[in-house]
């Protein structure tokens, strides 16, 4: 059997399960990693070390939904309380747990868990929470 938490170091933070499998880690695998607890997975076929979750800052765990909320929908721009977070500026004292995404698009679907997409029509639009 493979040992997990050895492979872990060879992923980036954030992975999918493409790069799971180059480091010899099946999708299977990884269930049963999320299962025991090696793994936290962020949002579908997004995962990140458990070990790298329980040390991150608040603002750092952010950066990793970012990372997942983008690999999940590329062609959203990260904004507003993301964004900052992104950019390195102050942040208010609660910090959301969802990610916020904007996108120029008519929207098809629900947001994946953790993120909180925009549809931004044009440049002269609002965004509002939805």
């Amino acid at each position: 059997m493979l040992d997990v938490p050895a492979a872990l170091p060879r992923l980036p933070p954030v992975f999918g399960l493409a790069e799971a499998a180059v480091a010899g880690l099946s999708a299977r695998i990884v269930e049963r990693a999320v299962r025991n607890g090696d793994v936290r997975r962020l949002t579908r076929g997004v995962f990140v070390a458990d070990s790298v979750w329980r040390q991150a800052s608040r603002r750092d765990r952010h950066l990793l939904l970012v990372d997942a909320a983008v690999r999940r929908q590329p062609r959203a721009v990260v904004s507003h309380h993301s964004a900052a977070v992104v950019h390195g500026l102050p942040i208010p004292w609660y910090l959301p747990d969802w990610v916020a995404l904007t996108t120029d698009g008519p929207r098809r679907r629900a947001p994946s868990s953790g993120s909180n997409r925009q549809d931004c029509p044009g440049p002269t639009s609002t965004n509002a929470r939805v």
